[in-house]
């Protein structure tokens, strides 16, 4: 009986940069382990790229479709029986007109995707018996399937998707409640998270399970250049996207302080990402007293393959990650791989990732002073900073290596298949 998967992402493939590198590593390892491998985005980002894989198909149904395209046109579903019989838990849980709104939105995005999921499922002859429905966040779609009688679904839950008041995005309770007591397992990336679910939905601990996402590199062994004693220089890396969530004006600010006070070294900062504070970043980049030895490089949004680029061909010292939340970070991981060594903020999943002497963590208040301070010893002791590059790129080998956890999910999807057979 041929074996199928049915992924189901934001925008994948479709130009979305930072999913892409979330999503590619799973899609390729589910092709071996699949025979086929169907990918159905919600949303269509700009152009759709095409995936050169025999066994894997992109069914653009859910987002083309006029509800995702005109989003006025899903208003009379806020009055269908599936969402009409969730008003009244919607009330009771909503302490705010945008909490009873965003409630209102969740379950009417669970009915529509429901009706459009069964759509998909009828047009490529989905089996039951030989089909794992995945989710690559835990959201509205993942609620959709629950109203699947029969159909087997999984999810992976990161940040966003699991910490609702911290993006101020609120979903209904009773709703996620009743995905988690359907679904065949819920793959939290990190500790943090799944703790999390658990305790806000308990009963559920043993579908849970820990899985980590890691990152991808060529060359494992590679490790990126780093300045010497002697060269009186640092430089800084950071990828993320530039948003309140992800603190990058931070960032700048702790650059700022470094460079002021160590005079004696010359500071670089290269920032990957793009977002809705990067006027303002790029404002605050150019404009007032900046300290002569402070030199910054905005580079906007680029592919992954240039993020790995960068590693291979500048010299990078440390890589900061300042954000209020987090997962599991594949910046991390990344930075890890190529044994540069992590400054982040103590957030989610981000304090599990660290073992002694892969960084530095920061308490999420800490000023950029006290940065500053966190972090001048290791630049004052070279050699205590080698060993922390070494113990960086073997914490990437010994646990991140993407290559190695994303096989071993792939099998773990398809092994639910043939326990059913």
């Amino acid at each position: 009986m041929p074996r199928n998967v049915l992924l189901i992402t934001t925008a994948f493939p479709s130009e979305s940069v930072t999913e892409e590198v979330f999503v590619t590593p799973d899609v390729e390892a589910l092709s071996r382990e699949f025979d086929r491998v169907i990918i159905a985005p919600l949303l269509l980002k700009g152009n759709a790229k095409k995936i050169n894989i025999p066994n894997v198909t992109v069914d653009y149904t859910i987002a083309r479709h006029i509800f995702t395209r005109f989003k006025p046109s899903k208003l009379p579903y806020l009055f269908s029986p599936y969402v009409i019989s969730k008003y009244r838990k919607i009330a009771k849980e909503s302490r705010s007109f945008k909490q009873f709104l965003d409630k209102s939105i969740y379950c009417l995005n669970v009915a529509i995707h429901h009706k459009m999921l069964e759509q998909i499922t009828r047009r490529h002859n989905l089996d039951q018996k030989s089909t794992v429905y995945y989710t690559f966040w835990f959201d509205y779609a993942t609620a959709a399937l629950s109203l699947m009688p029969s159909c087997v679904y999984v999810s992976r839950a990161h940040g966003y998707d699991v910490y609702d008041t911290r993006y101020g995005k609120y979903r209904l309770g009773p709703v996620r409640d009743y995905t988690l007591s359907h679904i065949k397992a819920l793959y939290p990336v990190s500790r943090a998270g799944l703790e999390y679910l658990d305790n806000l939905y308990p009963g559920h601990r043993e579908k849970m399970h820990l899985r980590l996402l890691g990152s991808e590199k060529k060359d494992k062994d590679f490790i990126t250049r780093c300045h010497t004693a002697q060269d009186k220089a640092i430089t800084i890396l950071s990828t993320a996207r530039v948003s309140p969530e992800k603190r990058v004006l931070k960032n700048l600010d702790f650059v700022k302080n470094l460079a002021s006070a160590r005079k004696d070294i010359a500071v670089k900062w290269i920032h990957v990402g793009d977002g809705p504070q990067m006027e303002e970043l790029r404002r605050q980049s150019t404009t007032g007293s900046l300290p002569s030895n402070l030199k910054i490089e905005l580079l906007g949004n680029l592919p992954n393959d240039e993020i790995h680029r960068i590693y291979h061909e500048e010299i990078i010292d440390w890589t900061l990650l300042l954000s209020e939340s987090e997962g599991t970070p594949i910046a991390i991981c990344e930075s890890f791989s190529y044994g540069v060594p992590v400054i982040a903020t103590m957030v989610g999943g981000v304090p599990d990732m660290f073992t002694s002497g892969t960084g530095v963590l920061i308490a999420p208040v800490a000023s950029s002073e006290d940065i500053v301070k966190a972090v001048t010893p290791y630049i004052n002791d070279y050699n205590t900073f080698l060993q922390m590059k070494a113990a960086a790129h073997g914490r990437w080998k010994d646990k991140f290596n993407s290559s190695e956890l994303r096989q071993k999910f792939a099998k773990e999807l398809a092994a639910l298949i043939d326990s059913r057979s």
